[in-house]
């Protein structure tokens, strides 16, 4: 971890325990609208009985977005402590955006205006102490909201740092040449494969590996889908190697993989999330639009390959467990919303 990442690390902590105390107070507050919900049952109170039940309902749901805002807070701050020094511009500003997909504000959003509108029921059966405590939490996930904000910009102007130490880097990272030992993502799906190749690839399935319809991986004949696509930089390419390694899809199907016994891993994630607003300029690719007997249509030509729309895209990357228990990068490529 670096000096910078540390603060950031510390900050997403310090948060965290605050929510953890929210979560706390609205658990309780849940709780005893639940039990206030049978008392009045009891009592013939039907009227009072909803309000107190629809309270627990909406508090219940905050609590809900609360407890995975809080495993996303302990997942980036897990990622935070692997970015280090030493570590490639393009490595980091992956790892930061990952840290990013984690802070989103949406679950802070969610639990506020579920605590709001139990605020309401609250307000509607007069239920003294409880309204006190759902306006408290209601100021305290504004607070704490104000303080996502704060750390999702400490982030973003890492990422900003990290992306400009990689524009200026020159030459191929020793990383590229150790993912192309791995797998054969880099030479498949890397920066170096031209558009004729990626053309000769969709339509007569030529492989970039070999120049000919062997596939350099398996040896056999290659294959290719409906589309056939690139990452245009090796900065990029390790980016996403390196967001789609540090996300929760990965951690989650590896520990799956310690009981099932399962060697690989796919996972996958929206190109936005990996590149920001102007992730198309990150990838590119040539669509078939013709069958596979005919792939240019039919009569040749008459549907010629185009570039892929990568709107709403994702990448998608498949590790392999080694046989020292690492997985390694089989391959990764950008795949549109229509498939690959």
């Amino acid at each position: 971890m670096t000096a910078r990442t540390g603060l950031i690390a510390a900050a997403i902590t310090g948060l965290a325990a605050v929510l953890a105390d929210s979560q706390t107070r609205c658990g309780r507050a849940a709780d005893t609208a639940q039990t206030q919900t049978e008392n009045a049952l009891r009592a013939g109170w039907d009227g009072v009985a909803y309000g107190y039940e629809t309270a627990s309902e909406y508090l219940s749901d905050a609590l809900s977005h609360l407890s995975d805002l809080e495993e996303r807070l302990a997942h980036a701050v897990e990622v935070l402590d692997r970015v280090h020094d030493d570590m490639s511009a393009p490595e980091a500003s992956g790892h930061l955006s990952a840290v990013t997909a984690e802070l989103g504000e949406d679950h802070l959003d969610h639990a506020a205006l579920a605590i709001d509108e139990a605020l309401g029921h609250l307000e509607t059966v007069e239920a003294g102490w409880l309204i006190g405590v759902a306006q408290d939490l209601a100021r305290d996930l504004q607070e704490s909201g104000e303080a996502l904000v704060t750390i999702q910009d400490d982030v973003a102007e890492e990422i900003r740092t990290a992306d400009s130490l990689s524009s200026t880097d020159t030459g191929t990272p020793p990383r590229i040449e150790e993912l192309r030992r791995q797998g054969h993502g880099p030479q498949r799906h890397g920066p170096q494969v031209t558009d004729q190749q990626l053309t000769d690839r969709v339509l007569w399935w030529i492989d970039p590996m070999t120049g000919t319809t062997v596939d350099g991986d398996t040896g056999r004949s290659h294959r290719c889908g409906r589309h056939a696509t690139r990452i245009t930089s090796p900065e990029a390419f390790l980016k996403a190697a390196s967001f789609l390694r540090a996300g929760r899809a990965f951690a989650g199907q590896q520990q799956e993989n310690t009981l099932s016994g399962i060697e690989y891993i796919r996972v996958e994630a929206p190109l936005s999330e990996i590149f920001g607003p102007e992730y198309r300029r990150y990838v590119k690719g040539i669509r078939m639009n013709g069958t596979r007997a005919r792939p240019t249509g039919d009569p040749p030509g008459s549907r010629p390959p185009t570039p892929t729309d990568f709107t709403d895209g994702v990448m998608f990357a498949y590790f392999r467990r080694g046989p020292g228990g690492e997985y390694r990068l089989k391959t990764m490529y950008p795949k549109p919303m229509d498939g690959s």
